[in-house]
């Protein structure tokens, strides 16, 4: 424009061809689309069925696994692995929001509540835990169920025996009935039973096997009465 100088925006704009400005948009829009207005499209349209009966509403969570630094090779420590936990802790918040938004009468996790926690010692653990904690939010007083998964406490010949008698310490019993409304659930460790065990077991894991044993005789014959009533 004669007899105006011209702002650094302008001159940028004017520099840009007509194609990257047209790409430029088109990435903004989707990720506004991808990012923003799907995930609101879906917390609006999502909702309970309608039931004359009534019934309980329960959300099934499984394998939140969030992301450490045993989750990628190219993402063990620094600025990657950053960049790689708050990609993930984002993405799951906003799925947590949809949980909130529904009001469930209770959430079951179905395992792997973080992708390496059969690997933490117990500062890592603690620390790792209160982030899936902070995303994981609920409404104060709503029960959670917790079953354990092969990346909470390992798996068969792979099992760790402290990881397991720390979850089944702080966070949920390894096998456990609870009732919710009208629905009962009943857990089964089946994640220290797997596979077989030789002689040389350490007695600890033998403890954890053994105990999934008599807890399923229990359930089979019908005498487990008492409910685990949640955390």
């Amino acid at each position: 424009r004669r007899g105006e100088a011209m702002t650094s925006w302008e001159m940028g704009s004017l520099l840009l061809p007509r194609w990257t400005k047209i790409a430029i948009v088109c990435l903004v829009g989707n990720a506004l689309l991808v990012e923003f207005f799907t995930q609101l499209w879906w917390m609006l349209s999502c909702s309970w069925p309608h039931s004359e009966a009534g019934g309980t509403r329960i959300v099934v969570v499984a394998d939140p696994q969030l992301t450490d630094r045993s989750s990628y090779d190219f993402a063990r420590s620094g600025v990657v692995l950053w960049a790689v936990r708050l990609l993930c802790d984002t993405y799951l918040k906003r799925a947590f929001s949809l949980v909130r938004s529904l009001r469930p009468e209770a959430v079951v996790f179905m395992g792997d509540l973080m992708d390496g926690a059969r690997h933490y010692g117990p500062d890592e653990f603690w620390s790792e835990f209160a982030r899936f904690r902070r995303i994981a939010r609920l409404h104060d007083g709503t029960p959670e169920m917790h079953v354990a998964g092969n990346h909470d406490i390992g798996l068969g010949h792979s099992l760790c025996v402290s990881c397991a008698q720390r979850f089944a310490d702080h966070v949920s019993p390894l096998s456990f009935r609870m009732s919710i409304g009208n629905v009962s659930f009943i857990a089964i460790d089946t994640v220290t039973t797997a596979g077989s065990v030789d002689a040389f077991s350490c007695l600890s894991h033998r403890h954890f096997r053994s105990e999934a044993h008599r807890f399923t005789s229990q359930v089979s014959e019908g005498r487990v009465s008492l409910d685990w009533r949640g955390v």
